[in-house]
């Protein structure tokens, strides 16, 4: 049977994807770009009329991660009609996934909606390796939270947090009480427009001109932790200042905090080596000779990283999206066959479809909160029970990404996977 894999990087080439297609039986892929392979692209009925099975791969983790904030669901039963209305009625969906059949069966209100659209459509076959299987060849490594120190990162993680905590102060003052978490979740469909109204309890609120100023201070805000753990703050400094804090019974305090302020000149997140930048560097030096992967968020730390680790004579690639197929098809190959170097890439080149099994070991700059979305980062490296590699997850000791990786730790160990999961210092990683 002729096949065809849809994964991130043909779907960034989609006359590619669509020569495929025109040839192929079998179509395997996650749900959104199969609904971008069947409905967007100019493939003929006759092929779609042919496809007999539909794969839909890492179905729990695209549910669970397209559900981060609200608003994605009418777009992802939309995708699902389009793919659904492409093929043929005889046709077989399977959904697979290492934590299937869970998962149709999440608790979040969301979720359970769209399992149950998908179920009454379509009646989906749902495959999940056996609990013996995935025992025996699901991935594990030991995982190392490396607690970098930094009383610099701390006075801003602080300063950060009050300027957070001023920003929904700000809103509150506009519409009232509301429930924080759940308006942050809308914040991206507030700013850009998607979003009319904004849930105050009890009722709906028009986003007005001086709402969405005040949502934008709260995404500032929220992006601030981000450039602060991934070492993007330069020029940016924590001053003690008395600022206006409101309490649980709603009354206006007078208190001494950290308050975060900056140089406008550096208003433009540049790389700046900190703790995590310098504990980096000790543990690719501890790891000499052996293969490495560096995963970052930003292409402008990756680049700043793999000057500082060519700057300590360390053979690097590069790779992030930014670089055209042959340059990254390149450097994945110098990174293969090179002996001791590191591969320095942003996460979403990685995210999915890419493994690097010649890795001896990986290190995220941070972590995300997910575990599911950790887990398949970890990974890319394809360690075993029978081989069982190392990875490294730097934080920030005394802020609030120590707090959130300790909960993820414990989900970790909650997950039924197979990880050793220790904390150390950045001295320690080989002890």
């Amino acid at each position: 049977m002729r096949s065809v894999l849809v994964n991130d990087e043909r779907v960034s080439r989609p006359h590619r994807l669509s020569a495929a297609c025109e040839k192929s039986d079998l179509i395997i892929g996650l749900p959104g770009q199969l609904a971008s392979s069947m409905s967007n692209l100019a493939i003929s009925p006759e092929v779609t009329a042919s496809i007999g099975l539909v794969l839909v791969d890492e179905f729990d983790e695209f549910l669970t991660e397209d559900f981060e904030i609200e608003g994605p669901l009418v777009r992802c039963e939309q995708d699902f009609q389009r793919m659904l209305a492409a093929l043929p009625a005889n046709a077989v969906l399977a959904l697979m996934s290492g934590s299937a059949p869970g998962a149709l069966s999440g608790h979040e209100p969301n979720i359970r909606r769209l399992a149950e659209f998908i179920e009454a459509t379509w009646q989906p076959l749902v495959v999940a390796p056996s609990s013996r299987s995935y025992a025996r060849y699901a991935p594990t490594a030991r995982v190392a939270f490396v607690t970098v120190r930094d009383a610099e990162a701390v006075a801003l993680d602080e300063a950060v947090g009050t300027d957070l905590i001023l920003a929904l102060q700000r809103l509150e003052d506009e519409i009232g009480l509301f429930d924080s978490d759940r308006v942050m979740r809308l914040l991206p469909g507030i700013m850009s427009g998607k979003i009319e109204l904004i849930p105050v309890f009890g009722r709906m609120v028009p986003v007005s001109a001086r709402i969405r100023t005040c949502c934008a201070a709260i995404q500032g805000a929220i992006n601030r932790y981000s450039w602060l753990y991934e070492d993007l703050f330069d020029g940016y400094e924590a001053a003690m200042q008395d600022v206006f804090l409101r309490n649980a019974e709603g009354d206006l305090l007078k208190v001494e905090r950290h308050q975060f302020t900056h140089r406008p000149a550096s208003d433009n997140h540049q790389p700046r080596p900190r703790g995590k930048t310098e504990a980096l560097l000790r543990l690719v030096a501890q790891r000499r000779g052996q293969r490495g992967v560096v995963m970052v968020r930003y292409v402008r730390l990756a680049q700043f990283i793999a000057g500082q680790l060519q700057a300590a004579r360390v053979p690097v690639e590069l790779l992030h999206g930014g670089l055209h197929d042959p340059e990254r098809e390149e450097a994945l190959k110098r990174f293969r066959t090179g002996a001791g170097s590191v591969l320095v890439m942003t996460r979403d080149t990685g995210k999915r479809g890419l493994d690097l099994p010649e890795a001896d070991y990986v290190i995220l700059f941070s972590p995300k909160t997910r575990e599911a979305t950790v887990w398949q980062e970890l990974n890319r490296i394809r360690s075993t029970v029978a081989i069982t590699k190392d990875s490294y997850v730097l934080v920030y000791g005394g802020t609030g990404e120590a707090a959130r990786a300790g909960d993820l730790a414990e989900l970790m160990r909650a997950s039924g996977r197979a990880y050793q999961i220790n904390w150390i210092e950045p001295d320690n990683a080989c002890a």
